[in-house]
């Protein structure tokens, strides 16, 4: 990617990003994420969530020290990038940063109710994933 004369734009660093999520490249992804930073590409919408994506699903427990400022540095949010960052939390047992997180999103969407009830059940919360889905009724 480095030594192409081919323009890089936020479309080629999305799927490249992607890439690398789903081989587990957690060392190339970290590159390409050093690059987009060089490049300006950070305040891409797309370029954001795909590496709050990645260091997520490639990150391990400590996916937070990466991901959450990616996600906090990201000037425009949608749904989406808060979906991927509730996934997070709750993959790592940060179920009350994940609540402070869904209330404080501009918009839910059925996937964002989805995945506060999944979470919620996955760590013996039944009482407030079942209020999730009242809310979400």
């Amino acid at each position: 990617m480095g030594r192409s004369s081919a323009f890089l734009n936020g479309y080629t660093y999305n799927f490249v990003i992607n890439g690398c999520t789903k081989g587990g490249l957690y060392g190339d992804g970290e590159q390409v994420h050093g690059k987009v930073l060089r490049s300006g590409f950070c305040s891409n919408v797309h370029v954001g969530t795909s590496l709050v994506d990645f260091y997520i699903k490639c990150g391990g427990d400590d996916f937070v020290v990466k991901a959450k400022p990616v996600f906090n540095e990201m000037t425009d949010k949608y749904v989406v990038s808060w979906n991927f960052l509730l996934l997070g939390c709750f993959r790592c047992g940060g179920l009350d940063y994940a609540q402070r997180l869904f209330d404080e999103g501009p918009e839910r969407s059925v996937v964002s109710f989805t995945t506060m009830i999944a979470g919620c059940l996955q760590n013996g919360r039944c009482k407030e994933a079942l209020a999730f889905f009242c809310e979400m009724r």
